[in-house]
């Protein structure tokens, strides 16, 4: 398979998303008490996305 700059851009964008979406996730459910109704609307919110 060819190198593919645009596709390779994209992927890496969307680890970047998914790496930040974990850190939030870490960050809300680390909270005293945990924000966990921001991690499940995020992750509703993720799933939707194509």
């Amino acid at each position: 398979m060819p190198h593919d700059a645009e596709l390779v851009a994209e992927t890496r964008g969307w680890f970047i998303r998914a790496a930040n979406d974990l850190r939030a996730g870490e960050i809300d459910l680390g909270a005293g008490p945990p924000l966990t109704t921001d991690v499940v609307s995020m992750l509703s919110k993720r799933q939707r996305k194509p």
